[in-house]
């Protein structure tokens, strides 16, 4: 990910300069009206000085990072490479992608159930999260197919992955900006 930096900007005059000191000559000519000028000065300064750096904010950032697969997160728009270990999240959904994780169910236990289990529950889960996500059931829904990220015997051991990933996609595999919830 490439970082940005903030360039403060800074108004056409030196705000250090813009209140300067008066002589006591130029109070007394003034009949007193110096502290008001001196007010209206610094406000105009700071007023000025806060419209510069209003325009300072880091700007958006809409290339993806790498993430394990194992630690998507409810959310995360995402392409994968073709093993399905890595995800390349994007920041936002706007920004064409394939994926997108709308659900995770963490599943109990300390020894693997079977991917049998794992998928039955999965199923279960991600079909049921699928139509409160997107408004509509897997079955009456044209746009997008369900599919789900599980736990392996492997991932489970090894990586303590006990989560079940729900996840929207195209129903045609094209690419799309935006979010498919309803």
């Amino acid at each position: 990910m490439t970082a940005r930096s903030c360039v403060w900007r800074r108004a056409s005059a030196d705000f250090r300069g813009a209140v300067r000191p008066r002589t006591e000559a130029s109070r007394v000519r003034d009949g007193g009206r110096t502290r008001a000028v001196r007010t209206l000065a610094t406000a105009v300064s700071v007023a000025a000085a806060g419209a510069a750096l209003a325009g300072c904010a880091q700007a958006a950032d809409t290339s993806p990072v790498e993430k394990p697969i194992t630690q998507l997160e409810a959310g995360d728009c995402f392409d994968t490479d073709a093993e399905f270990t890595t995800a390349l999240v994007y920041p936002d959904c706007s920004a064409e992608h394939l994926f997108e994780a709308h659900h995770v169910e963490e599943l109990d236990g300390d020894t693997f159930p079977g991917d049998d289990v794992v998928q039955r529950r999965a199923n279960e889960v991600c079909d049921e999260q699928f139509q409160v996500f997107t408004g509509q059931p897997v079955s009456q829904n044209a746009d997008y197919a369900s599919m789900f990220l599980g736990p392996t015997e492997d991932s489970w051991m090894t990586e303590d992955d006990r989560a079940v990933v729900c996840v929207v996609m195209p129903a045609d595999g094209a690419a799309r900006g935006g979010s498919a919830a309803a």
